[in-house]
């Protein structure tokens, strides 16, 4: 009967660790194109209170809804989604491409928006070559 219990034991903790781990990069909802842009539409004024990248929102929404959905803005208006990100921190324009402008939101930092290349901070950068998305990522720097 020891042996008994002993197993379950042993089978019940490396059932329990297992299950625990679960990867940091891992993506457990991918919305639509439509669907991200209602959920975009539904918490704007969180995303827009959030501005300072200070209170959380933008890091867990860039992180679990933005991220893991990324590839379904490529191709989509910057106009249709400028409306709901409101103003990047940080607009750069490439001067030998004139058509091409990046936009730069800060979704988490540690201490000030301006210092976004601190080591933790979540960075999202949006390429628009003349008024569409052609790329989008979200990074953690990591110094």
């Amino acid at each position: 009967m020891k042996k008994l219990w002993f197993l379950l034991l042993i089978a019940t903790s490396t059932l329990q660790s297992g299950y625990s781990q679960i990867a940091y990069d891992s993506c457990i909802i991918r919305l639509s194109r439509e669907q991200l842009l209602t959920e975009l539409g539904r918490y704007t004024e969180y995303w827009q209170n959030d501005s300072l990248a200070t209170n959380g929102f933008r890091r867990f929404f860039g992180w679990e809804f933005i991220r893991c959905s990324i590839t379904q803005l490529e191709g989509t208006s910057w106009d249709t989604i400028a409306v709901y990100l409101g103003r990047p921190h940080f607009i750069i324009k490439d001067k030998k491409k004139s058509e091409e402008t990046i936009f730069r939101y800060v979704l988490h930092t540690y201490r000030d928006y301006h210092d976004y290349k601190e080591i933790g901070n979540l960075i999202m950068q949006i390429i628009v070559v003349n008024g569409v998305i052609k790329w989008i990522g979200i990074a953690e720097n990591e110094g």
